[in-house]
């Protein structure tokens, strides 16, 4: 947490007053690549339908920073880049783009569940990016594969005033 805005570092105080679990804490981050994309992923891992992530592993090499791990803990923004809750990795594994099995796609909750419904979604994003790095995207791209679940916050009245702002926020 020491590089961490001061916004972020009082949310985490919210969920760890004495920051016992302070080296936990590996990220925070938003779900998608704009703000809409952001809230939308922010409402399904509120709501339990989303429960894991993807991304490449170049990105990471890129970055120069480690993939996630299990037990790691971390910040999940929304559209506006403020913290809505603290998520817990679960589990990583790194599979190639097209190893995804049924149950991570299903989980992912950005597609209709299916595993073509997967890959189709994800194959322009990663595609992309790929591009932008002068990589050829296949099929067989490492990809970081992460199951994560809430952690903070769990009360169900905060969690229905979050989604709510959310939804008003995506009529706006």
């Amino acid at each position: 947490l020491e590089d961490t805005p001061n916004t972020l570092v009082n949310f985490w105080r919210e969920f760890d007053p004495e920051l016992e679990r302070a080296e936990l804490f590996y990220d925070a981050f938003q779900v998608g690549y704009n703000p809409a994309l952001a809230d939308a992923g922010a409402r399904y891992i509120l709501e339990g339908t989303k429960r894991t992530t993807s991304s490449l592993l170049w990105e990471y090499e890129q970055s120069g920073r480690a993939p996630p791990q299990a037990a790691t803990l971390s910040i999940l923004l929304d559209g506006l880049c403020r913290p809505l809750s603290i998520i817990e990795t679960k589990s990583v594994e790194i599979l190639p783009f097209d190893g995804v099995d049924d149950a991570f796609c299903k989980a992912y909750a950005e597609s209709d569940g299916s595993k073509a419904g997967w890959l189709a979604l994800n194959w322009p994003i990663y595609a992309a990016q790929c591009e932008a790095w002068g990589r050829e995207p296949t099929m067989v791209m490492p990809l970081v594969c992460e199951w994560f679940e809430v952690v903070f916050p769990t009360d169900p009245l905060t969690l229905r005033r979050t989604l709510r702002t959310l939804k008003n926020r995506k009529k706006s």
